[in-house]
């Protein structure tokens, strides 16, 4: 009788670990929400002080010229931010370059820029065309590089 008493003992209800768990789980849902949603401002928003993508393409520009990498120096264009696409010559850039002592041997062909900042205005939509730029420079934008060249004379404004 002791022994059959001893077997569902095991067997019934939640066990305190499945318990601890599911709490430590909820716990920490909880806390992602909150941190998302801005509560915890001060200790979520210390990830500002991490370098942004402006300082990373730099430092990958620096390697570009110090390794004459005129490829990767001239006709990548990177995304700094929503719809704004560098290069390595973009002013920003060139000046964290000259001010790190810096400088370039190689001359880049703007035909071929033209060519690289075509292949990603065609992945633009429509509706973002005038609003994609280069180099920080609102009037070098998908707009005048491709929409404005594939229109017959007269449509393109």
């Amino acid at each position: 009788m002791c022994r059959r008493g001893l077997n569902k003992r095991g067997q019934e209800g939640i066990t305190l670990t499945t318990l601890l768990l599911i709490v430590l789980g909820v716990v920490v849902v909880v806390i992602l929400i909150l941190g998302a949603t801005g509560i915890f401002g001060d200790i979520f928003s210390k990830r500002e002080a991490l370098p942004g993508n402006l300082e990373a393409i730099a430092q990958s520009c620096k390697i570009a010229a110090g390794a004459s990498l005129i490829a990767d120096y001239c006709y990548e264009f990177k995304e700094v931010q929503d719809d704004e696409f560098i290069n390595c010559l973009d002013p920003r850039i060139a000046d964290s370059l000259v001010q790190q002592g810096i400088s370039v041997e190689f001359t880049c062909n703007s035909a071929l820029m033209v060519s690289a900042k075509k292949e990603i205005c065609k992945d633009v939509i429509a509706t973002k065309v005038d609003n994609t730029f280069f180099n920080n420079n609102p009037t070098d934008n998908c707009f005048l590089d491709v929409y404005k060249t594939q229109q017959p004379s007269g449509e393109g404004g």
